[in-house]
């Protein structure tokens, strides 16, 4: 292991101990109640809630009544008054896109009443029909929204994408959500392969010719050394400035991830109506902490099965096998940060679910550049020995002191994989 793998496995181990050493100081310490006892927190924050200081309603509300009394009956009444408390200061946004966007803020509060109090008054008489009829809202608002413009071209509405992609099938929710997001990794995939395609094309060419280049690093310094390297890339047809595109592969899934995060985020409250084998089930309502109850909200088990599908396409892009051990601890510390971020993030499943088949869709098209060497291929690589061959003759072997081959040996090579094909 060298030293960039061990750097990155104590920046990995590193952040484990952080993320272990808060979970334990913050749940191990005792947090006296606030003295004042839920009723009177709760006046306080209606207060607050009618001189117009929302912000004050929602630290007394999340930071005060749901940890010290959430057990009482004047929690998921100050829940109503932090939703009525944001909904109000809306009002003061001259623009629908920054109205709207603290709506989504509005029905996170109802949602969290759902969530903690299902069997609560506030929640049965109240919350449930202010839910719909937000929902409702933001969803005609979505609806009308235009479309992006990019390079003067009118892009459709997101949310009708979405709503098509889904209509494909008749909105079934057990298949119909799911199959949408598959079709949408699909599409990305398909406008990305040309580029892609060029990316792992590139990478195989160099894995192809790494053992003649460390043998001529070894053998040569300086600018001779980068001659004979030009010259080797020559021979072999590999253009180095292919291995741009890995960049601007990269660069380019940006606006895509953009467009599809936005587009999943506008169809949000539509996949509370989606469901995926056990999201959504009888099941995951037993473990609502972990399990989601539809693809609208987060589910842990998917945010796993993310992190091992990214793995292992982080594991298969490098071809290189003296790159292999380094390349499994970059590709086992990516996996873990990512999946930390995702779960602080709390994304929808429908968003977790389309990375993941667009992570399955990247890695079958790797594999169709891990196949095993044809014999014009192993022929380059062969010839970068010096051992007789199995048949007692023999291969091309180029001496260190003999100046006519080390001008030409590149050539000599080429020369072996003709003779070998024939």
């Amino acid at each position: 292991m060298d030293k960039r793998s061990n750097y990155l496995t104590i920046l990995l181990v590193t952040f484990i101990v952080m993320i272990g050493a808060q979970i334990f100081f913050t749940g191990g310490k005792k947090v006296q109640k606030d003295p004042r006892g839920a009723e009177k927190v709760l006046i306080d924050i209606q207060t607050y809630k009618n001189s117009g200081q929302w912000k004050k309603v929602q630290y007394q509300t999340q930071n005060v009544m749901l940890k010290d009394f959430a057990n009482t009956p004047q929690a998921p009444q100050a829940l109503l008054i932090e939703a009525d408390a944001i909904k109000d200061h809306t009002k003061v946004y001259k623009t629908d896109a920054r109205r709207y966007k603290d709506f989504y803020n509005v029905v996170k509060v109802y949602q969290q009443l759902k969530k903690s109090y299902p069997e609560s008054i506030e929640w049965k008489i109240i919350g449930a029909t202010r839910l719909t009829e937000l929902t409702n809202q933001i969803d005609k608002h979505n609806e009308s929204l235009p479309g992006y413009v990019i390079l003067g071209i009118q892009l459709p509405n997101q949310y009708k994408v979405m709503d098509m992609l889904v209509g494909l099938t008749n909105k079934v929710p057990w298949f119909s959500y799911t199959f949408a997001m598959l079709l949408l990794a699909i599409i990305v995939r398909i406008l990305l392969y040309p580029l892609s395609h060029l990316q792992f094309k590139s990478m195989k060419e160099m894995a192809k010719v790494q053992p003649i280049m460390k043998e001529l690093q070894q053998k040569f310094k300086g600018e001779e050394l980068n001659k004979k390297i030009m010259q080797m890339y020559k021979e072999h047809n590999v253009n180095p400035a292919m291995g741009c595109f890995s960049m601007l592969t990269i660069m380019l899934q940006i606006p895509f991830f953009i467009w599809v995060y936005g587009a999943i985020r506008q169809y949000e409250f539509q996949f509370t109506k989606g469901t995926f084998l056990w999201i959504g089930s009888g099941f995951s309502h037993q473990f609502p902490a972990f399990l989601g109850a539809n693809l609208g909200v987060q589910d842990v088990p998917l945010l796993l099965i993310y992190s091992v599908t990214m793995y292992i396409s982080q594991r298969l892009m490098v071809m290189d096998p003296a790159q292999a051990e380094q390349q499994k601890t970059t590709s086992l510390v990516m996996s873990g940060v990512f999946l930390v971020m995702m779960f602080q993030w709390a994304l929808p499943s429908a968003f977790v679910l389309y990375w993941i088949f667009l992570n399955v869709l990247q890695t079958m098209q790797q594999r169709q550049y891990m196949l095993p060497k044809t014999n014009g291929e192993a022929a380059i690589v062969n010839t970068a020995t010096t051992e007789p061959g199995s048949n007692g003759k023999d291969k091309q072997t180029i001496e260190p002191n003999d100046e006519k081959n080390d001008k030409n040996d590149v050539t000599a090579r080429i020369h072996a994989k003709k003779r070998k094909n024939k």
